[in-house]
């Protein structure tokens, strides 16, 4: 009874004051309608994903995590100094005093989940360990970051806000799967606004802040998932080239000179990659074929053992052969993360919606090439930075994913960041297309 009536109190709380907050800043714009809409759907996906885990498998990796958080707040409860030295020291340099609180983490020997304790328990303090009121914090602390990503991106292509609105704030495989107490929620909470952060350094925005956020949330998503900072670093590197290529003004030059930059783009993402190895890990470029065996041995491993060989499974083929054996399955693997599951392909409710959303997304690139042509719609990606930013992370993400899950229900929530920067990248095809379009039409 209490639990519930705490339950309420923020409930209401929290949804005033987001009122607020859209009311202040965007009173008289079309941004407050689309701010606290948007804010609505994030929370309740979040509760939505903490009751089918709670309700229906009964558990799960978001309880798991909860469990941690729940230890976290204990310890913090009897000895606060102790319990935020937990969570602010680097892992190996705890105290033997510590151990009377670690011992009963689940995830503190895993550098990676353990960072998702440290960033969740701390809000599951605000929560005052209430499961429910921890997810609509958690929610609404993701929703704020990736609220920062639309209005960056909106500054710089204000006549597309609904269907920025779209690709970053409503597609329900982002509110669903991005907003409980998860991994995913954390790296899409660090990676939306470590890209705000890189939109403000290009639009020359730079504040005092800019650098320590920017730096901040490389290490997070570095620490948590590292293949995210992976993606970034070719994607960063397509769009200094095409910045660069568009400064030369002959046409003729530029057209001669662009199978050189391309060659250089992957040569030298390569080479930074390589470089990154000691930061990457196991997500490195000479150690990914490795990984992606063990990712694709252990879900086929649970496939077999705990679902009986019945589960929401797919295969892309052996996946042995080093990463050149992999690169050319590079189609599949783009297309399972991207467009799968087909609808005949549905097992369950959640891979109903799942396969609903892939729809979307494969009708709309369809128009998009049918419309366009697909020697334009590849002109724009060579052409405009934003858009060889969006499309290079959306794809080799996709790839390392799809490749990797062997598993739809893990997909949808891995692959959300990919998805996003997807439909980002071609609704600015679509935009970029229709005003060249509109600029022909008035000569």
């Amino acid at each position: 009874m209490v639990e519930a009536l705490q339950f309420i109190i923020y409930f209401i709380f929290l949804f005033v004051g987001m009122y607020a907050l859209a009311d202040s800043r965007y009173q008289g714009t079309p941004y407050k309608s689309t701010f606290l809409k948007g804010y609505i759907v994030k929370v309740f996906g979040g509760l939505a994903f903490g009751a089918i885990y709670a309700f229906y498998y009964k558990g799960g990796d978001t309880l798991n995590y909860f469990h941690d958080c729940s230890v976290f707040y204990n310890s913090f409860v009897s000895d606060p100094i102790t319990a935020l030295k937990i969570i602010f020291n680097p892992i190996g340099q705890y105290q033997g005093d510590y151990y009377q609180h670690t011992i009963y983490l689940w995830f503190y020997d895993d550098t990676a989940s353990f960072m998702v304790i440290r960033v969740i328990g701390l809000i599951t303090v605000l929560g005052l360990n209430n499961f429910w009121i921890t997810t609509m914090l958690v929610a609404t602390f993701s929703y704020l970051c990736v609220w920062s990503l639309y209005r960056s991106l909106c500054l710089v292509y204000p006549t597309i806000k609904t269907e920025l609105a779209i690709a970053i704030l409503f597609m329900p495989s982002v509110f669903f799967w991005g907003s409980g107490i998860m991994k995913d929620t954390v790296t899409m909470s660090f990676l939306t606004v470590l890209l705000t952060q890189l939109i403000r350094i290009v639009r020359k925005k730079i504040s005092i802040t800019t650098i320590p956020i920017t730096v901040f949330c490389f290490v997070i998503l570095t620490i948590v998932k590292a293949y995210v900072v992976a993606c970034l670093i070719p994607a960063i590197l397509m769009f200094v080239i095409i910045k660069f290529r568009s400064s030369i003004a002959n046409s003729f030059v530029r057209r001669v000179i662009t199978p050189l930059f391309l060659s250089f783009s992957v040569a030298g993402s390569v080479l930074l990659l390589n470089a990154a190895e000691q930061y990457l890990g196991k997500f490195a470029l000479n150690r990914f074929d490795q990984t992606v065996e063990s990712y694709v041995w252990w879900h086929s491993k649970v496939v077999m053992e705990y679902q009986g060989g019945q589960g929401s499974h797919y295969s892309l083929g052996n996946v042995g052969g080093g990463i050149s054996s992999l690169l050319l399955k590079f189609p599949l693997a783009v297309n399972v993360s991207l467009f799968r599951p087909y609808i005949w392909e549905v097992k369950n409710v959640v891979m109903l919606l799942t396969a609903v959303e892939s729809l979307f997304v494969l009708v709309l690139t369809l128009v998009v090439f049918k419309r366009y042509g697909i020697s334009n719609v590849l002109s724009k990606i060579l052409k405009y930075e934003f858009v060889g930013f969006t499309m290079v992370y959306a794809l080799l993400f996709s790839f390392a994913v799809g490749i990797a899950s062997n598993n739809f229900g893990a997909l949808a929530r891995y692959k959300i960041p990919g998805l996003v920067m997807y439909m980002v990248s071609i609704y600015l095809i679509d935009f970029y297309c229709k005003q060249e379009k509109l600029l022909a039409e008035k000569r």
